[in-house]
């Protein structure tokens, strides 16, 4: 009890609020759900500090029938003292499936999820492309090491002999000729 009544009489604290909230609402329900957390909070007294805004995550087990859900993620400056309040408002408020308060023990800026998630996917996106530019600079590398190495196997000579002008006339007059056909 002594703790409770330090943390009251100490000045306001950096809290961060994690609220799930189902993926299945529509923009205007989520929008009035966004509304709803950040109005109580800041009725509380709570000082707005960050935002970060998760997309669709998989739940990893049902909650309420639903199992994606969407993350909402708030710095406030807020008394400890009305933390419970809030907490115990945040427990029955209408379109929250779940949600975690915590301390902040440092005062250093939030690192974004949505931020690192777009580095994240342009770095998976580069690294993709160095492995296809490797592997097509590997392909071309094996295409010229065999094209190299059929320049360099001896040629087979084609030996031509002479045909003299008759020998050629004589042998298409054979073709020609009627008596070979059989009719």
């Amino acid at each position: 009890m002594v703790l409770l009544e330090e943390a009251a009489e100490e000045e306001a604290r950096l809290y961060e609020f994690a609220i799930l909230y189902p993926s299945s609402l529509s923009q205007k329900e989520e929008q009035e759900v966004l509304r709803d957390v950040t109005t109580l909070i800041e009725e509380a007294g709570g000082k707005f500090r960050e935002r970060d805004v998760w997309s669709t995550r998989g739940l990893a087990y049902p909650i309420c029938g639903h199992r994606e859900g969407k993350f909402l993620i708030l710095h406030y400056t807020i008394d400890p003292a009305r933390v419970r309040e809030v907490d115990q408002q945040l427990r029955i408020m209408k379109g929250v499936l779940r949600h975690l308060v915590l301390m902040v023990r440092s005062a250093e800026p939030m690192v974004k999820f949505s931020e690192r998630y777009d580095l994240w996917l342009k770095e998976e996106d580069t690294k993709d492309r160095t492995q296809k530019t490797e592997r097509e600079e590997h392909v071309r590398r094996q295409i010229a090491d065999r094209a190299r190495r059929q320049a360099n196997r001896p040629q087979k000579k084609i030996e031509h002999t002479e045909v003299k002008e008759e020998q050629i006339t004589e042998q298409i007059q054979k073709i020609i000729t009627d008596k070979d056909i059989d009719v």
